[in-house]
């Protein structure tokens, strides 16, 4: 009887505290083991996250619902997972491969197994390396992340996509020498995980913008800021009040005018934060190009080169699991974005957007709502509806969008 029960309790103690599920079967209290990407190729749920109903919902709703995932069914799981040190586990790491093959094919842009895996590993003939102890939190993050780490792949140019590469360099440079930005990262990431997110989809988004534009490295850089720091304000609020805002949206003014406020006075402590552009960046990031925003009611090129970059890149990623617990899919985020320009969007800067991101191009693979996935084979309309491909779908059905606009309508 000893015996056995040795054996038992030596079985218990190696059990494996992840397992593989799909994303169909996802339950509130599971542990995601790895991070979760939209559709889109953005950032949707973080490593090591604690999963919510409302949560699995947003992932439902941007990712394939066969996906597998892995996780821990529950937090005491999840702590064993982490003091047996399982995530460095040569079987842990093998599903980790699969997860991020199947889940490759999933998005338009590339993935390895680098943005899946714990830093904490060395797995050496995938070639990841141990992270510099010199390197903080976000810069070890950003060298993960699909967009930033193929932000050059985005623009034609020889030249671009070389400026691209210095941005990015320079960029990292500060995050590693200059206070503010961890400082002000590490606030956000603290105070909510959405907002952390969101600062980074929308950063990276705004340089794409910015490069195409012509901007110079100076202004690069101003524009990263700005947009990485836009929500600052917000962590000096309570949580309830936040949450309150995040489902009156637009309608709650007062906490709009307050984080503007409090952003003001967090500048006083950072100079790099007093650039006019900047300032105007955030101030005007949710003015109209009609004339229809606010605070000011600027209208057209009134407003800051900066203020309209930034508006569209938070409004596409609010959408599309940034803010809304009513999120939109990705595609249903571009088509709002597409006929609100002229409207609420710099048309000039949406074209930019729409043509960049390369998410309707042929021969990419694209999630359609409520049909599946398939491979885009052509345009009806590419000139005015670049936004509306046809789709041959994986059971080998055709579907013209341009024709069935109606699948891009929101339900």
């Amino acid at each position: 009887m000893n015996i056995k029960r040795e054996k038992k309790s030596t079985k218990t103690s190696t059990e494996n505290k992840y397992r593989l599920k799909l994303i169909k079967s996802l339950l509130p209290g599971d542990v995601i083991l790895h991070p979760v990407y939209r559709t889109d190729g953005l950032l949707l749920v973080k490593r090591y996250k604690l999963l919510t109903s409302e949560l699995i919902e947003k992932i439902k709703k941007n990712t394939d619902l066969d996906l597998p995932v892995i996780i821990s069914k529950s937090n005491d799981d999840f702590a064993n997972f982490l003091v047996k040190r399982q995530y460095e586990s040569s079987d842990f790491i093998n599903k980790l491969k699969k997860v991020a093959n199947n889940h490759k094919e999933n998005i338009v842009d590339s993935i390895t197994i680098n943005s899946f895996v714990d830093d904490r590993v060395i797995i050496k003939k995938d070639k990841i390396n141990k992270p510099n102890k010199k390197d903080n939190y976000f810069i070890r993050f950003l060298s993960q992340y699909p967009l930033w780490a193929t932000l050059e792949d985005k623009l034609e140019s020889f030249i671009l996509k070389e400026r691209a590469k210095n941005i990015k360099k320079e960029l990292l440079k500060l995050m590693r020498e200059e206070k503010l930005y961890y400082t002000l990262l590490d606030e956000i990431k603290e105070y909510k995980d959405i907002l952390f997110i969101h600062s980074i989809n929308t950063t990276c988004i705004s340089l794409i913008i910015g490069l195409v534009l012509e901007l110079n490295d100076n202004d690069l850089i101003n524009l990263a800021t700005a947009t990485m720091i836009a929500d600052i304000g917000f962590t000096k609020i309570s949580k309830k009040d936040f949450n309150k805002y995040l489902n009156e949206g637009e309608e709650n003014n007062n906490l709009f005018i307050k984080n503007l406020e409090i952003l003001k006075e967090i500048s006083k402590q950072y100079p790099k934060l007093r650039e006019k552009s900047i300032i105007y960046g955030n101030l005007d990031r949710y003015e109209f190009f009609n004339g229809n925003g606010r605070p000011n009611g600027k209208k057209g090129n009134g407003i800051s080169l900066f203020g309209r970059i930034i508006s569209i890149s938070r409004a596409y990623d609010e959408m599309v699991g940034g803010y809304s617990n009513d999120g939109f899919n990705f595609i249903e985020a571009i088509h709002n974005l597409w006929e609100n320009k002229n409207k609420r969007f710099d048309p000039n800067i949406i074209n930019i957007f729409m043509y960049r991101t390369s998410y309707f191009q042929l021969g990419k693979n694209i999630l359609i709502p409520r049909k599946g996935s398939g491979e885009i084979i052509g345009f009806s309309n590419y000139l005015e509806y670049p936004y509306l491909p046809i789709v041959k779908l994986d059971n080998d059905e055709i579907i013209d969008l341009y024709k069935d606009i109606y699948l891009f309508n929101k339900s």
